[in-house]
């Protein structure tokens, strides 16, 4: 193969990035096409589950939707960052996006936890429904 090497910096002299010829794409000597495909295969895949979560939990509203913004966003940063985790080769660099990949995962657990407990309090309201309208006054009430 006779890719021509990119440097972008002197940190990557070890592990140059390529524009590479059998996948078209840019990415680190030492990553193979196959790898990179599966990095991005990851990458859409984190980003189709919130969707999936979104339909799933049937949620709507403006809270819903603001929950749902920040774990597309957390997703797609995750995914933004793993990829260039895996192609770079700076010990320092792999720190730093390793501490900040943890965060983004974190955070990211913090929001699903935040949506069961707003799905499981929707269910609660959606059960106990029926015995609110009879205590204030059966099928005559109506609501606000």
């Amino acid at each position: 193969m006779s890719s021509m090497a990119i440097f972008r910096s002197p940190s990557e002299m070890s592990n140059p990035i390529i524009g590479c010829e059998r996948c078209g794409k840019n990415h680190a000597v030492d990553y193979p096409c196959e790898f990179i495909a599966g990095l991005e295969r990851e990458r859409d895949g984190a980003e189709n589950e919130s969707v999936e979560m979104a339909r799933l939990l049937g949620m709507s509203g403006e809270r819903e939707a603001a929950l749902l913004a920040r774990l597309d966003e957390a997703n797609r940063e995750i995914a933004r960052l793993q990829m260039e985790l895996d192609a770079t080769c700076n010990a320092e660099e792999l720190r730093q996006a390793r501490t900040e990949l943890d965060r983004l995962r974190a955070a990211l657990v913090e929001s699903e936890k935040d949506a069961e407990t707003l799905q499981a309090s929707n269910n609660t309201y959606e059960r106990d429904w029926p015995q609110l309208v009879h205590e204030a006054g059966g099928a005559n009430a109506t609501s606000c």
